[in-house]
């Protein structure tokens, strides 16, 4: 036990509102508790509410996310670009998902049309540290949260592949053409790190498009699957991504021999450029609509229940384990009425003789 005085004033402190000046202040704030992977959507509804109050609830947001491996530079990325302050480290540094609010000057918001942006770092995919079983789950929902919420999606990989990546689009691609309630269309942009081809836009397109193919056939086998073909029919349908331009090849974050290692400018010049594409990004097409903080609040409670609500393919490391599932389903549907028919056949066919039988038996005595 403790003595307190007896004249303290003690007041109700409203946590949701200084969590809201803390986020102005450029404090991130957790979206997602990467402990559980699961969103408190009270609390977290409650402080983008006080957000919006605070800030104003006409102004409006741009939403940038970023999604990729772990330990393949997100935070570094976000950090370089926008001055953020999100925890760099080897292995898993983020968990979960983090916000973090980036006021836009005045002179910029009319011809940006927004006013503030949000960046949303997310927890590395595919980490060693949590378990095969628990890993898919995990990182296709987290991926699904990452570009179903922004209005663009940085797609960062380590070097020139994208196999593990392509996996999770896959399985987001299934998720956004299931949830029937998510009416959005995000848009990705990929970036490739540490690449020191300059000419790698150029020497790469075979496998940009190859990319991209992988990505059409996964959306087309998904449309089939829920009967959707008429609406989904190439990923672009579903996620917006242009492939001859937004698309971004990074040099190596340092350069030199270490201990007498730099930040290459090759780097910092790639961040600039891409920084200043993204703040660009919708300015020219003005049909484009901003969301304030209280619609895209709205829209992250949508999100999440949709999330929660599907229970089956976030479950499958990618498209084709889902059809592999599909088909075995449908095989196994097959098979189940072909034995419940030749079941029934054989009852009918029994019966009818013990009633011959006993007829028999009958009509002799």
């Amino acid at each position: 036990s403790y003595n307190l005085d007896k004249n303290v004033d003690f007041r109700i402190i409203n946590l949701r509102e200084i969590v809201a000046k803390l986020l102005l202040e450029g404090h991130a704030f957790e979206i997602v508790d990467g402990d559980i992977n699961h969103i408190a959507m009270d609390w977290v509804s409650n402080v983008l509410e006080s957000l919006a109050l605070t800030i104003g609830q006409k102004k409006k947001i741009f939403v940038l996310s970023i999604l990729g491996t772990q330990s393949t530079g997100k935070s570094t990325l976000l950090n370089t670009m926008f001055g953020a302050n999100f925890p760099v480290s080897s292995g898993r540094c983020t968990r979960g998902i983090f916000m973090q609010l980036i006021p836009i000057e005045e002179k910029f918001r009319e011809s940006l049309r927004y006013d503030y942006l949000v960046i949303l770092d997310t927890e590395g995919l595919r980490a060693p540290e949590l378990s095969v079983n628990s890993v898919h789950r995990r990182d296709n929902e987290l991926a699904t949260i990452a570009v179903g919420l922004g209005d663009v999606t940085l797609v960062n990989m380590f070097g020139e592949g994208h196999n593990e990546v392509q996996d999770i689009l896959q399985i987001t691609i299934f998720a956004f053409i299931r949830m029937k309630e998510i009416s959005c269309k995000p848009r990705c942009i990929f970036v490739h790190q540490n690449v020191q081809d300059t000419h790698a836009h150029t020497n790469l397109i075979s496998s940009r498009s190859n990319l991209v193919e992988t990505l059409d056939s996964m959306t087309a086998l998904a449309a089939r699957q829920e009967n959707k073909s008429s609406f989904y029919s190439k990923f672009s349908d579903v996620i917006e991504f242009h492939p001859e331009t937004e698309v971004f090849y990074f040099p190596g974050l340092f350069e030199g021999e270490p201990p007498l290692s730099r930040v290459s400018t090759g780097y910092s010049n790639s961040a600039a450029n891409l920084r200043h594409y993204l703040l660009k990004c919708f300015s020219s097409n003005k049909k484009r609509q901003f969301q304030s903080v209280r619609e895209w609040s709205n829209k992250l409670n949508c999100l999440w229940e949709s999330v929660l609500d599907e229970n089956f393919v976030f479950s499958y490391r990618n498209a084709l384990e889902v059809a592999s599932r599909f088909e075995l389903d449908h095989k196994l549907s097959a098979w189940h009425s072909s034995y419940i028919q030749s079941l029934n056949e054989w009852k009918s066919s029994s019966l009818n003789e013990l009633f011959n039988v006993n007829y028999a038996q009958v009509t002799e005595t």
